[in-house]
Protein backbone atom coordinates (compact mmCIF):
# COMPACT_ATOMS: atom_id res chain seq x y z
CA UNK A 1 0.00 0.00 0.00
CA UNK A 2 1.31 3.48 -0.69
CA UNK A 3 2.53 5.33 2.48
CA UNK A 4 0.41 8.25 1.32
CA UNK A 5 -2.75 6.15 1.20
CA UNK A 6 -2.86 4.95 4.70
CA UNK A 7 -5.94 5.91 6.31
CA UNK A 8 -4.30 6.05 9.66
CA UNK A 9 -1.76 9.15 8.76
CA UNK A 10 -3.33 12.91 8.57
CA UNK A 11 -3.41 14.70 6.03
CA UNK A 12 -0.69 15.94 4.30
CA UNK A 13 -0.61 19.73 4.93
CA UNK A 14 2.68 20.68 2.60
CA UNK A 15 4.90 19.28 0.88
CA UNK A 16 9.12 19.21 1.11
CA UNK A 17 9.46 22.57 -1.04
CA UNK A 18 7.22 24.88 0.88
CA UNK A 19 8.05 22.87 4.08
CA UNK A 20 11.60 24.12 3.68
CA UNK A 21 10.66 27.98 2.35
CA UNK A 22 9.01 27.98 5.57
CA UNK A 23 11.93 27.28 7.64
CA UNK A 24 14.04 30.26 5.79
CA UNK A 25 10.84 32.79 6.71
CA UNK A 26 12.72 33.67 9.98
CA UNK A 27 15.76 34.50 8.24
CA UNK A 28 13.99 36.56 4.76
CA UNK A 29 12.49 38.74 7.71
CA UNK A 30 15.58 39.35 9.71
CA UNK A 31 17.36 40.44 6.10
CA UNK A 32 14.03 42.73 5.28
CA UNK A 33 14.46 44.51 8.56
CA UNK A 34 18.31 45.02 8.08
CA UNK A 35 17.20 46.60 4.75
CA UNK A 36 14.26 48.46 6.24
CA UNK A 37 16.95 50.23 8.76
CA UNK A 38 19.47 50.66 6.29
CA UNK A 39 17.01 52.83 4.24
CA UNK A 40 16.11 55.21 7.63
CA UNK A 41 19.58 55.75 8.24
CA UNK A 42 20.23 56.59 4.40
CA UNK A 43 16.85 58.74 4.88
CA UNK A 44 18.44 60.36 8.04
CA UNK A 45 22.02 61.12 6.18
CA UNK A 46 20.27 62.45 3.51
CA UNK A 47 18.12 65.14 6.11
CA UNK A 48 21.13 65.52 7.22
CA UNK A 49 23.14 66.79 4.01
CA UNK A 50 19.59 68.38 2.68
CA UNK A 51 18.44 70.47 5.25
CA UNK A 52 19.48 73.67 6.63
CA UNK A 53 21.31 73.92 10.13
CA UNK A 54 18.53 74.30 12.88
CA UNK A 55 18.95 77.08 15.15
CA UNK A 56 19.05 80.80 14.58
CA UNK A 57 20.43 80.36 10.89
CA UNK A 58 17.73 79.41 9.51
CA UNK A 59 14.61 80.62 11.13
CA UNK A 60 15.70 84.49 10.21
CA UNK A 61 15.58 83.51 6.43
CA UNK A 62 13.19 86.05 4.60
CA UNK A 63 10.35 84.26 2.87
CA UNK A 64 7.71 85.43 -0.03
CA UNK A 65 4.07 85.52 0.84
CA UNK A 66 1.42 85.80 -1.84
CA UNK A 67 -1.42 88.34 -1.16
CA UNK A 68 -3.68 88.53 -4.32
CA UNK A 69 -1.78 88.60 -7.19
CA UNK A 70 0.90 90.66 -5.82
CA UNK A 71 3.91 88.88 -4.07
CA UNK A 72 4.69 90.80 -0.69
CA UNK A 73 8.25 90.22 1.04
CA UNK A 74 8.33 88.84 4.73
CA UNK A 75 10.31 87.70 7.33
CA UNK A 76 10.28 84.15 8.45
CA UNK A 77 7.25 83.34 10.50
CA UNK A 78 9.17 82.69 13.50
CA UNK A 79 11.28 86.10 12.96
CA UNK A 80 8.35 88.48 12.32
CA UNK A 81 6.77 87.01 15.87
CA UNK A 82 9.55 87.70 17.39
CA UNK A 83 9.95 90.87 16.09
CA UNK A 84 6.36 91.98 17.21
CA UNK A 85 7.17 91.19 20.36
CA UNK A 86 9.79 93.93 20.67
CA UNK A 87 7.44 96.56 19.38
CA UNK A 88 4.51 98.38 21.19
CA UNK A 89 2.12 100.77 19.26
CA UNK A 90 1.27 104.03 20.82
CA UNK A 91 -2.23 105.64 20.45
CA UNK A 92 -4.24 108.75 21.58
CA UNK A 93 -6.93 107.48 23.69
CA UNK A 94 -9.11 110.15 22.37
CA UNK A 95 -9.13 108.71 19.59
CA UNK A 96 -10.68 105.35 20.82
CA UNK A 97 -14.09 103.76 19.96
CA UNK A 98 -15.52 101.60 22.25
CA UNK A 99 -13.09 99.45 24.78
CA UNK A 100 -10.39 98.40 22.05
CA UNK A 101 -11.15 100.21 18.31
CA UNK A 102 -9.19 103.33 17.60
CA UNK A 103 -9.89 105.90 14.88
CA UNK A 104 -7.03 104.86 11.95
CA UNK A 105 -5.75 108.45 13.10
CA UNK A 106 -5.29 107.59 16.54
CA UNK A 107 -1.58 105.60 15.92
CA UNK A 108 1.04 108.13 17.39
CA UNK A 109 3.92 105.97 16.42
CA UNK A 110 5.50 102.44 16.99
CA UNK A 111 8.03 102.06 20.26
CA UNK A 112 10.85 99.73 20.43
CA UNK A 113 11.00 98.36 23.89
CA UNK A 114 14.18 98.52 25.59
CA UNK A 115 14.24 96.64 28.37
CA UNK A 116 12.02 93.89 30.25
CA UNK A 117 10.16 96.26 32.55
CA UNK A 118 8.57 98.80 29.82
CA UNK A 119 11.20 101.37 28.69
CA UNK A 120 10.87 101.60 25.14
CA UNK A 121 11.75 104.44 22.39
CA UNK A 122 9.78 106.28 19.40
CA UNK A 123 10.94 108.59 16.85
CA UNK A 124 8.39 111.35 18.06
CA UNK A 125 10.45 115.11 17.27
CA UNK A 126 7.17 116.83 17.73
CA UNK A 127 6.56 115.62 21.10
CA UNK A 128 6.40 118.65 24.16
CA UNK A 129 5.56 117.87 27.71
CA UNK A 130 1.97 116.57 28.47
CA UNK A 131 1.46 114.94 25.38
CA UNK A 132 2.12 111.76 26.83
CA UNK A 133 -1.26 112.36 29.21
CA UNK A 134 -3.10 111.08 26.35
CA UNK A 135 -0.87 107.87 25.07
CA UNK A 136 -1.46 104.24 25.85
CA UNK A 137 0.38 101.80 24.45
CA UNK A 138 -0.93 98.22 22.48
CA UNK A 139 1.23 95.51 21.89
CA UNK A 140 0.41 92.72 18.80
CA UNK A 141 -1.66 90.68 20.93
CA UNK A 142 -4.13 93.85 21.60
CA UNK A 143 -3.14 94.21 25.75
CA UNK A 144 -2.56 97.25 26.76
CA UNK A 145 -0.18 99.28 28.89
CA UNK A 146 -0.25 103.12 30.37
CA UNK A 147 2.72 105.56 29.76
CA UNK A 148 4.30 106.12 33.27
CA UNK A 149 6.67 108.13 32.48
CA UNK A 150 8.58 109.99 29.30
CA UNK A 151 11.91 111.71 28.77
CA UNK A 152 12.99 113.45 25.66
CA UNK A 153 16.76 113.60 24.49
CA UNK A 154 18.04 116.28 22.26
CA UNK A 155 20.64 114.72 19.29
CA UNK A 156 18.00 113.35 17.43
CA UNK A 157 14.75 114.24 19.12
CA UNK A 158 13.57 110.64 20.26
CA UNK A 159 11.47 109.91 23.52
CA UNK A 160 12.14 107.39 25.42
CA UNK A 161 8.99 105.78 27.85
CA UNK A 162 7.65 103.68 30.25
CA UNK A 163 4.99 101.70 29.99
CA UNK A 164 3.33 99.91 33.21
CA UNK A 165 4.11 96.02 33.08
CA UNK A 166 7.11 94.01 32.92
CA UNK A 167 8.17 90.81 31.56
CA UNK A 168 8.30 92.53 27.78
CA UNK A 169 10.81 91.54 25.08
CA UNK A 170 13.44 93.57 24.65
CA UNK A 171 15.65 94.72 21.16
CA UNK A 172 18.74 93.16 20.68
CA UNK A 173 20.77 96.05 18.72
CA UNK A 174 22.25 95.78 15.11
CA UNK A 175 26.59 96.18 14.69
CA UNK A 176 27.59 99.67 13.92
CA UNK A 177 28.92 97.93 10.62
CA UNK A 178 25.82 96.60 9.21
CA UNK A 179 24.87 100.40 8.61
CA UNK A 180 26.30 101.23 4.72
CA UNK A 181 25.43 102.29 1.26
CA UNK A 182 23.59 99.27 -0.10
CA UNK A 183 22.42 97.98 3.42
CA UNK A 184 18.75 96.30 3.49
CA UNK A 185 16.60 96.79 6.15
CA UNK A 186 12.69 95.58 7.31
CA UNK A 187 11.17 98.68 7.88
CA UNK A 188 8.26 98.15 9.80
CA UNK A 189 4.78 100.60 10.94
CA UNK A 190 1.88 99.66 11.79
CA UNK A 191 2.58 95.60 11.50
CA UNK A 192 3.47 96.79 7.32
CA UNK A 193 6.56 95.05 6.69
CA UNK A 194 8.56 96.99 3.71
CA UNK A 195 12.57 95.94 2.29
CA UNK A 196 14.51 99.01 2.03
CA UNK A 197 17.83 100.29 1.48
CA UNK A 198 20.65 102.43 1.77
CA UNK A 199 20.96 104.77 -1.15
CA UNK A 200 23.29 107.13 -0.37
CA UNK A 201 25.21 108.69 2.65
CA UNK A 202 25.07 113.13 3.55
CA UNK A 203 27.86 114.72 4.70
CA UNK A 204 26.67 116.49 7.90
CA UNK A 205 30.13 118.22 8.10
CA UNK A 206 30.12 122.03 7.98
CA UNK A 207 33.22 124.48 6.47
CA UNK A 208 33.94 124.89 10.85
CA UNK A 209 34.04 121.18 11.18
CA UNK A 210 32.09 119.20 13.58
CA UNK A 211 32.03 117.64 17.49
CA UNK A 212 34.33 114.18 17.79
CA UNK A 213 31.40 112.48 19.41
CA UNK A 214 28.86 113.55 16.92
CA UNK A 215 27.78 111.79 13.21
CA UNK A 216 29.02 114.05 10.62
CA UNK A 217 27.27 111.96 8.12
CA UNK A 218 23.98 110.71 7.68
CA UNK A 219 22.83 107.49 5.62
CA UNK A 220 19.60 108.03 3.63
CA UNK A 221 17.12 104.86 2.64
CA UNK A 222 14.87 104.66 -0.40
CA UNK A 223 12.02 106.21 -1.43
CA UNK A 224 9.58 103.53 0.12
CA UNK A 225 10.00 104.40 3.29
CA UNK A 226 8.08 106.47 5.62
CA UNK A 227 9.32 108.95 8.00
CA UNK A 228 9.13 106.80 12.09
CA UNK A 229 9.18 103.50 10.46
CA UNK A 230 11.52 101.48 12.69
CA UNK A 231 14.76 99.66 10.98
CA UNK A 232 15.45 95.90 11.43
CA UNK A 233 18.02 94.25 9.72
CA UNK A 234 17.15 91.38 7.92
CA UNK A 235 18.26 88.84 10.87
CA UNK A 236 16.41 90.75 13.18
CA UNK A 237 18.24 93.17 15.25
CA UNK A 238 16.87 97.03 15.70
CA UNK A 239 19.30 99.35 13.72
CA UNK A 240 17.41 102.35 13.98
CA UNK A 241 14.21 104.56 12.64
CA UNK A 242 13.11 106.22 9.25
CA UNK A 243 13.74 110.45 10.35
CA UNK A 244 12.75 112.84 8.18
CA UNK A 245 13.19 113.35 4.46
CA UNK A 246 14.44 109.32 4.49
CA UNK A 247 17.63 109.96 6.56
CA UNK A 248 17.93 107.44 9.19
CA UNK A 249 18.35 108.09 13.20
CA UNK A 250 20.98 105.07 13.83
CA UNK A 251 20.32 103.07 17.16
CA UNK A 252 24.29 103.90 17.87
CA UNK A 253 23.52 106.33 20.80
CA UNK A 254 20.38 104.60 22.70
CA UNK A 255 22.12 101.86 24.68
CA UNK A 256 23.97 104.92 26.33
CA UNK A 257 20.97 106.83 26.29
CA UNK A 258 18.72 104.54 28.15
CA UNK A 259 21.68 103.27 30.32
CA UNK A 260 22.00 106.93 31.46
CA UNK A 261 18.28 107.24 32.27
CA UNK A 262 18.38 103.77 34.17
CA UNK A 263 21.27 105.14 36.75
CA UNK A 264 21.23 108.99 36.76
CA UNK A 265 17.53 109.56 35.59
CA UNK A 266 18.49 111.75 33.15
CA UNK A 267 20.34 111.71 29.70
CA UNK A 268 24.30 112.69 30.34
CA UNK A 269 26.91 112.24 27.41
CA UNK A 270 30.60 111.42 28.26
CA UNK A 271 32.53 111.86 25.35
CA UNK A 272 35.69 114.11 23.95
CA UNK A 273 35.09 118.07 24.09
CA UNK A 274 36.66 118.79 20.99
CA UNK A 275 35.47 120.08 17.58
CA UNK A 276 37.86 119.94 14.41
CA UNK A 277 37.63 118.25 10.57
CA UNK A 278 38.13 115.36 9.01
CA UNK A 279 41.11 115.07 6.78
CA UNK A 280 43.15 112.88 5.26
CA UNK A 281 46.83 112.44 3.86
CA UNK A 282 50.19 111.33 4.51
CA UNK A 283 51.81 111.19 8.29
CA UNK A 284 54.40 112.68 7.23
CA UNK A 285 56.73 114.27 4.34
CA UNK A 286 58.37 111.27 3.74
CA UNK A 287 56.01 108.75 4.79
CA UNK A 288 54.42 106.26 2.53
CA UNK A 289 51.45 106.07 4.61
CA UNK A 290 47.97 107.49 3.97
CA UNK A 291 46.02 107.96 7.05
CA UNK A 292 42.98 109.48 8.03
CA UNK A 293 43.02 111.87 10.86
CA UNK A 294 40.61 114.49 12.98
CA UNK A 295 42.43 117.85 12.98
CA UNK A 296 41.16 119.29 16.10
CA UNK A 297 40.32 123.20 15.75
CA UNK A 298 38.02 124.15 18.39
CA UNK A 299 36.04 122.83 21.68
CA UNK A 300 36.69 122.92 25.42
CA UNK A 301 40.67 123.34 25.61
CA UNK A 302 42.20 125.00 28.75
CA UNK A 303 46.09 124.74 28.86
CA UNK A 304 45.98 121.91 30.85
CA UNK A 305 44.19 119.47 28.13
CA UNK A 306 46.62 117.31 26.62
CA UNK A 307 45.48 118.07 23.39
CA UNK A 308 45.58 121.49 21.97
CA UNK A 309 44.37 123.49 18.79
CA UNK A 310 46.08 122.30 15.36
CA UNK A 311 46.73 118.61 16.69
CA UNK A 312 45.98 115.96 14.64
CA UNK A 313 44.07 112.38 15.60
CA UNK A 314 45.46 109.39 13.96
CA UNK A 315 44.06 106.84 16.43
CA UNK A 316 42.27 105.54 19.40
CA UNK A 317 43.16 103.30 21.39
CA UNK A 318 45.95 101.81 19.00
CA UNK A 319 43.84 101.66 16.23
CA UNK A 320 43.41 104.10 12.99
CA UNK A 321 41.01 106.71 12.93
CA UNK A 322 38.11 105.33 10.89
CA UNK A 323 36.55 108.20 9.15
CA UNK A 324 32.95 106.79 8.58
CA UNK A 325 32.52 105.98 12.51
CA UNK A 326 34.89 108.00 14.42
CA UNK A 327 32.02 108.79 16.99
CA UNK A 328 31.19 105.46 17.66
CA UNK A 329 34.54 104.63 18.29
CA UNK A 330 34.73 107.58 20.56
CA UNK A 331 31.74 106.24 22.38
CA UNK A 332 32.39 102.79 22.52
CA UNK A 333 36.40 104.27 24.05
CA UNK A 334 36.90 103.50 27.49
CA UNK A 335 36.42 106.66 29.59
CA UNK A 336 40.78 107.56 29.74
CA UNK A 337 41.61 106.24 26.19
CA UNK A 338 44.88 106.63 24.72
CA UNK A 339 45.18 109.24 21.32
CA UNK A 340 47.98 109.04 18.83
CA UNK A 341 48.09 112.42 17.46
CA UNK A 342 50.92 114.41 15.05
CA UNK A 343 52.02 117.50 16.63
CA UNK A 344 53.93 118.91 13.89
CA UNK A 345 55.85 115.48 12.34
CA UNK A 346 56.47 114.27 16.14
CA UNK A 347 53.88 111.21 16.78
CA UNK A 348 52.79 110.96 20.11
CA UNK A 349 50.35 109.35 22.31
CA UNK A 350 48.42 111.25 25.16
CA UNK A 351 45.97 110.03 27.59
CA UNK A 352 42.61 111.76 27.43
CA UNK A 353 39.62 111.55 30.19
CA UNK A 354 35.98 111.44 28.37
CA UNK A 355 33.73 114.90 30.22
CA UNK A 356 30.14 115.59 30.45
CA UNK A 357 29.12 116.96 27.16
CA UNK A 358 25.89 119.19 25.65
CA UNK A 359 24.17 117.25 22.89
Amino acid sequence: MNMSQIPHLPPKTCNIQTHKRLQRLPLLLFVAFLSFLAGISGGLASITWISPPAGPASRFTPVSRTIGDATVEMPNPLLENEMKQQMIGLFDTRKKIGSAWYKTDGRIADAVLLTDNGWAVAALPAYKAGDELSWEGVDFRGNTFSVEEVKKENIFGLVFLRFSGNQFVPVSFSDVDNMHAGSIFWAVAKQEWTLVDVSSRVSLESPSGFLVWKPHYEFVVSSTASEGQILFTLSGEFAGFVGSDGHIIPATFIPGEIQSVLTTGTFLYEALPYAGLLVEGFSAEDAKDWLFGFLVTGGVLPKSSPIQKNDLIIGIEGKPIDPLLLHYQVLRAPKTMTLTILRGKEEIDVMVSKVLVEP
